[in-house]
């Protein structure tokens, strides 16, 4: 019962400290960073790509942007580059748009 308690604790304690540590991501940054993985996708170059999709675990998205990107981020997990392309090229589009909103 100790050790159960005891991992709960950690993994609270952890998931708080990660919540305050995701930046907020938007405007160029978020371009550069989907023109960054969709770059990667269609060289198909795995360590980039894995990299890429490893720092965009850490950001926190804007609002219309956080259903699709664990939606990527998966796609990547399971190898499907064709649809992690057509989502990225989504996004990036997205981003754009946004940007021109400005």
């Amino acid at each position: 019962k100790n050790i159960a308690g005891a991992m709960k604790e950690s993994l609270k304690a952890r998931s708080t400290k990660d919540e305050g540590v995701s930046e907020r991501i938007e405007g160029n940054e978020l371009i550069r960073l989907l023109s960054t993985l969709l770059e990667a996708l269609r060289d198909r170059d795995y360590d980039r790509m894995d990299s890429t999709a490893a720092s965009m675990k850490d950001y926190e998205y804007p609002k219309e942007f956080r259903g699709d990107v664990p939606k990527v981020l998966s796609d990547i997990d399971n190898l499907d580059i064709m649809s992690a392309v057509e989502r990225t090229e989504k996004l990036l589009k997205m981003a754009k748009a946004g940007k021109e909103g400005d």
